[in-house]
């Protein structure tokens, strides 16, 4: 690994990325883990191998474990959900019947992303967004697409709650943590910053300088993306992966859970190229050969963090990057220049090429926003902004509320404030000024009922799907229209 360091180096300050961490496993031997940079750029507190980041997806531990409550004869892959779970429910009556955990962890249930469900609500519990399931509009026909889900990985992650009458996170300690001795890898920020070695979060505005950003919750999606963990012990993860399940001599699963693991069960998207061509999703892991090398692997993002975790298994290597910027591929580009050199391949410089297109405009993590459809200028609300304001529900997506303050409109979406600029007739768009660009440049389309009183508003916030409708909330004693 002569030189990797300095390869490292470059890439982080390329992108601007306060610190990232490395390992990489060959087979049951452990050949690099190190930290680069800082945890905590105000305190000047370096990255070190043995420091905590958000890895940004859990869904391989997920996977995982009901793997193992398969081998127990609690779960089955193949059975409809409904043998657990009586009451699911999905917007699609043959999904509801059919699902299965395997099409729950393989993104074929038609269902698309639908995040924002979830995002900063922190009080949800696995049991509340498996019941939300029921009011979400497909995209595609179950078992026809592939449809990039997280919350289907939380549904998966409360029948095993159920099964094993534990919480998702104690029974991931039992059947896997403990056993490898992933002692310190946890599942909250109030965990991780009891540790003392945590790594902050940073994030970069497309127009301007690296800064420390609040830890987004992601207990209530935890079997999607919500652990915490170090490079040192992800090294056992990557271990029991290309050991056929076995660890320092113990099983954790089955040789045959593995395969089965690694085995891709659906197709997803991805170009194909002459160095990458995608062979479809695996339960936790995206399948796909790398320059000849069959490779499974798996990044998440979360506010604040980036991740690369990637097997080689006919190889016997194992790759994990953390990093403590978003919205960058800074980690791929390190996991691809350590796999570059154990493979014996001519170099690429991914982060050059990335660089290159930067340099032209294209940023794959910073679309240039457009407004809405054209303005029909010369317009006015129907009502006064006053009658805009109050709080509008959705059964899935929760409660928006709507204020006036000195003459303009802001929405509040879990916590997520954005003021309103008014666009044309009863449509108003987010502000660009938002201190939380979430909902930049949002749509948000305010609805009459036939009574001539605001009943309900619209956002697009799920493509594929129509858009979302939030009802008025009709105050006790009051009658609805």
């Amino acid at each position: 690994m002569a030189g990797f360091d300095s390869e490292v180096e470059k890439i982080r300050q390329d992108w601007d990325v306060p610190g990232m961490a490395v390992v990489i496993v060959k087979g049951d031997q452990v050949l690099y883990a190190k930290g680069h940079g800082l945890r905590d750029v105000a305190q000047n507190l370096p990255m070190t191998a043995d420091t905590l980041l958000q890895i940004g997806s859990s869904k391989s531990f997920t996977a995982a474990t009901i793997a193992a409550l398969v081998e127990e004869g609690k779960l089955d892959w193949h059975k409809p959900v409904k043998t657990w779970l009586p009451a699911f429910k999905m917007h699609d009556n043959m999904a509801t019947e059919r699902v299965s955990l395997l099409d729950m962890v393989s993104h074929r249930t038609g269902l698309p992303r639908h995040d924002l469900i979830w995002y900063n609500a922190p009080d949800l519990t696995l049991a509340d967004i498996t019941q939300r399931l029921q009011y979400l509009e497909p995209a595609t026909d179950f078992r026809t697409q592939f449809q990039y889900n997280n919350i289907m990985f939380v549904a998966a992650g409360h029948v095993t709650e159920v099964v094993s009458g534990k919480s998702w996170q104690d029974t991931v300690r039992e059947q896997l943590l403990g056993p490898l001795g992933m002692t310190r890898t946890n599942f909250t920020v109030t965990q991780s910053q009891r540790d003392g070695n945590f790594s902050l979060g940073y994030q970069k505005p497309v127009h301007g300088a690296v800064q420390n950003i609040p830890f987004t919750p992601t207990h209530q999606i935890a079997p999607a993306g919500g652990i915490f963990s170090s490079v040192n012990e992800m090294a056992a993860w990557l271990r029991m992966h290309l050991n056929s399940g076995q660890y320092q001599g113990k099983k954790i699963l089955s040789a045959a859970s593995i395969d089965f693991l690694h085995t891709p069960h659906t197709l997803s998207d991805g170009e194909i190229t002459a160095e990458l061509v995608p062979t479809g999703y695996a339960p936790g892991w995206f399948a796909s050969f790398y320059r000849g090398h069959r490779r499974l692997e798996h990044s998440g993002i979360i506010d604040g963090f980036g991740s690369a975790m990637v097997i080689f298994p006919d190889d016997n290597i194992g790759i994990v990057v953390l990093a403590n910027l978003d919205m960058t591929d800074a980690h791929h580009f390190t996991a691809r220049a350590a796999a570059d050199r154990l493979l014996h391949l001519p170099r690429v410089d991914w982060s050059a090429r990335a660089l290159e297109k930067l340099a032209k405009g294209i940023n794959p993590h910073h679309m240039d926003l457009e407004p809405p459809e054209k303005r029909v200028a010369g317009t006015q609300p129907s009502h006064t902004l006053q009658d805009f304001t109050g709080s509008f529900e959705h059964p899935a997506y929760g409660t928006v509320t709507v204020q006036e303050q000195k003459g303009k409109l802001s929405f509040d979406f879990h916590g997520v404030v954005t003021p309103l600029q008014h666009w044309h007739y009863d449509m108003f768009v987010g502000d660009r000024a938002a201190v939380n660009a979430l909902f930049e440049l949002q749509r948000v389309q305010f609805n009459t009922a036939l009574d001539g009183q605001v009943s309900s508003l619209q956002m697009d916030l799920q493509d594929g799907v129509q858009d979302i409708v939030f009802t008025r909330r009709v105050a006790a004693g009051k009658s609805g229209h």
